[in-house]
């Protein structure tokens, strides 16, 4: 149990990656005051909070009204995760103005790695589920 809350704490880490999060949020308020910053976070958590919390509560619904099995969803989502992170890996380039480029480079591309290794596991976690798959 301990092991599936580590990874899904480490995911969802990974995938809000604020190491490149921070940057974007810095140059989408340059003129925003700090009250103002800090207020807009809070709302954009609560947000994303919410739609978490929606979605884990009702996603097996969903999931059963629209014929999706956890196999097809994991396969699908590990491509496109993998997609995502190469993408990181390649365009590490985010203009920050308080924060050195080169280390934003640095993590954006560590993100993005550890980002393809857990999108693989997720392909391999949905292609070992299928039920004609048995050497996984």
């Amino acid at each position: 149990m301990i092991d599936f809350f580590l990874f899904a704490a480490l995911s969802l880490f990974v995938i809000i990656n604020p190491f490149s999060s921070i940057p974007a949020f810095l140059s989408i308020t340059p003129d925003d005051t700090t009250a103002e910053r800090i207020s807009a976070a809070r709302k954009a958590s609560v947000i994303a909070g919410v739609i978490l919390v929606f979605f884990a509560a009702t996603g097996h619904y969903l999931f059963k009204f629209l014929g999706l099995t956890i196999s097809a969803v994991q396969i699908s989502g590990g491509i496109l995760l993998f997609l995502i992170a190469l993408d990181m890996m390649r365009f590490a380039s985010i203009h920050a103005d308080r924060l050195n480029p080169i280390v934003v480079r640095i993590l954006r591309r560590l993100m993005g790695l550890i980002f393809a290794v857990i999108a693989v596991q997720f392909v391999i976690d949905g292609i070992s589920h299928l039920p004609f798959v048995s050497i996984l």
